[in-house]
């Protein structure tokens, strides 16, 4: 985790001594991120800038995704040769085809999906909220 802003985590965010995630913490595959509040940039192994908004429930899935079940996500890749990121939530999978997007998962499960610049491949979508521009 690069930076914070402005974060309250909730109980369950912790390592085993239950210590709240703090810049600099790497951040290994499982570890459940409880944010109630604020701004956490977290940069993944493959340069991926994921941005997690609060209140929001993520887990860090591998070096190569992320699980979300509540909340507001960005995704950003920085290098365009790198695609493949995905983004899990309770009924979609998002995969980058080289991009940037964003998730939100409501409380009730309703989603959407912004694609900022890119490709989006998107798989079971039956909760997205979907918009005509």
């Amino acid at each position: 985790m690069i930076r914070t802003v402005g974060c309250r985590w909730a109980k369950g965010s912790g390592t085993s001594k239950d210590a709240a995630p703090q810049e600099g913490d790497g951040l290994a595959p499982g570890r459940k991120l409880l944010l109630t509040s604020g701004l956490a940039e977290i940069v993944y192994q493959t340069g991926v800038v994921v941005l997690l908004q609060g209140p929001a429930t993520m887990e860090i899935g591998s070096k190569t995704s992320a699980d979300i079940r509540q909340g507001r996500l960005t995704v950003r890749v920085i290098d365009p040769e790198l695609t493949g990121f995905v983004v899990q939530t309770p009924s979609a999978k998002y995969t980058d085809l080289g991009t940037e997007f964003g998730v939100y998962v409501a409380a009730d499960g309703k989603q959407e999906m912004h694609v900022i610049q890119g490709t989006v491949k998107v798989e079971g979508s039956r909760n997205l909220h979907r918009q005509k521009d």
